[in-house]
């Protein structure tokens, strides 16, 4: 039951209420990592299609003209040139749940040195839902209180229900839950825009193409 109300205070938030489409893909345990303020998709099968639904161009690495790179608002994905495909998603150093953007932050794509070395990549698994206008990822357990843990200056509400004490925190398109039971639990959701107005492109069969 506790498991229940962590997940339907992720959902309920605002800024995830959505209603379902018959054309939403939703993809259940897609592995996901973490490490220095970067969050990655690394399931080749469902990165790929993250990158297929993001619009615009991507464009090829001037070293490596056999990888492929596509940037889109929070995303920056990559197809390598063994085909494996991944996306990464960035929190900002404001520690405010805030993510940052291709458009308009200069921290879009760093992460934290000191982190990077001193602390082990986190992997764990999460649901990914593909949907008309946004792309939605969810994941729990190490992840979620990785994420959690660096939203300490985001806003922060406190809520008890039945007996059971929640602590979440909200960014503009991240939302992550603490739940005080017999252990402590933690949640995490993303709701990521993406522009639908933008014109997609598709992958060709040659790389060089």
């Amino acid at each position: 039951m506790t498991k229940l109300l962590l997940v339907f205070l992720c959902f309920s938030y605002v800024i995830f209420s959505h209603a379902k489409s018959p054309h939403d893909e939703s993809y259940i345990g897609t592995r996901i990592e973490y490490q220095a303020h970067q969050l990655t998709v690394t399931d080749s099968t469902i990165a790929k299609k993250i990158f297929l639904k993001l619009p615009g161009h991507f464009y090829h690495a001037g070293l490596a003209p056999e990888l492929l790179i596509k940037n889109h608002r929070y995303f920056y994905c990559t197809r390598e040139p063994d085909g494996k495909f991944s996306c990464n998603i960035y929190l900002n150093f404001k520690y405010n749940g805030e993510l940052s953007s291709f458009e308009k932050d200069l921290d879009y794509g760093l992460g934290s040195m000191t982190e990077y070395l001193s602390e082990d990549k986190i992997a764990g698994v999460g649901e990914v839902k593909l949907a008309g206008n946004y792309i939605d990822i969810y994941y729990e357990g190490e992840l979620a209180k990785k994420v959690f843990s660096k939203m300490d200056l985001a806003k922060t509400d406190y809520k008890r229900k039945s007996g059971t004490d929640y602590e979440i925190r909200s960014g503009r398109h991240t939302r992550c839950v603490s739940l005080y039971a017999d252990k402590e639990v933690f949640s995490c959701r993303m709701r990521l825009p993406i522009d639908p107005n933008k014109k997609k492109e598709e992958i060709p069969l040659n790389p060089n193409a």
